[in-house]
Parts: C-alpha cells; sequence; structure tokens
C-alpha cells in the first residue's frame, strides 16, 4: 500500500493513512514492526484500522487497494444500510450490541479480520458506525497479547 501519510499513532510513526479510489475509501491504520531480542524483524502488529468514505484529499497518498480488501468479514462495505449489514454478518459473527446508531462486536478467538488476506488476532472489537442509516465507519481494534 506505500508508506502512507504518517499520523499520530500509539506507536512512533505507527499512524498511517492512505485512500483507494478503487475502494472509495480513506483507510487508517495504527501499526508498527517489532523485532526479536536480538533486532531482526519479527512481525507485525495491527492496533487499529479505519475505513472511512473517502476525502478526496490530495495530501493521502494514494493505496492500490482492492474495493474488496476494504470490505468487513468479506461482505460488509462502507454506504450499506444497518440491516444489510446484520443480515450479511447474521451467519458470521453473534449477534452484535448496539450503541447509540452503531453497532459493537467483541469477538474472542483466533479469527480472520478479511477473507483476503491473513490477520488474524486472538480477540478484537469492530464497530460499525451510521450516519442517516449508512455505514460511514469500519472500525477494528486488535488484541494480538494474551487474552
Amino acid at each position: 500500500m506505500g508508506n502512507g501519510l504518517p499520523e499520530i499513532g500509539g506507536h512512533a510513526h505507527g499512524g498511517r493513512l492512505w485512500q483507494s479510489s478503487a475502494a472509495g475509501c480513506d483507510i487508517y491504520a495504527d501499526a508498527f514492526y517489532y523485532n526479536d531480542h536480538k533486532g531482526r524483524a519479527y512481525g507485525r502488529v495491527l492496533d487499529s484500522l479505519s475505513i472511512t468514505p473517502s476525502s478526496h484529499n490530495p495530501e493521502i497518498p494514494a493505496a492500490r487497494l482492492p474495493r474488496k480488501q476494504a470490505l468487513f468479514m468479506g461482505v460488509v462495505s462502507l454506504g450499506m444500510t444497518k440491516a444489510e449489514v446484520l443480515h450479511a454478518l447474521k451467519s458470521k459473527l453473534p449477534p452484535p450490541k448496539a450503541r447509540g446508531s452503531g453497532l459493537i462486536w467483541d469477538v474472542t478467538g483466533f479469527v480472520p479480520v478479511n477473507r483476503g488476506n491473513n490477520v488474524a488476532t486472538h480477540s478484537w472489537r469492530a464497530e460499525l458506525h451510521f450516519e442517516g442509516n449508512k455505514l460511514q465507519e469500519i472500525r477494528i481494534d486488535a488484541f494480538t497479547g494474551p487474552p
């Protein structure tokens, strides 16, 4: 996806922002690489990910991200109604908690966040925020330490 626009995140230079014209969205990720005790690259950690409608800001770097990679659980996209989201996720996740105009899932277990990649965590929270009954933000907070 490229380097992205640096933003303040939970780690030094960890927050990055991109936009995808193919997916019609802005993508914010707070993540970092970490090394083992000998300084060798060991892995990547994704703390949070947020997908919102594209701001069309020319200062935000473009990401080559196919639309299908911006789908939550491989089936939910921005702009869907709450009823469409609930129907699409009915067989994939337990019922969500409602908070205001949003839906929240707290999930435990090694679960892929998107079928199109290999990101898996031991537990995570997904918050889907709606405005005017249309999905406007997909936010995922991943928890990769001991459960």
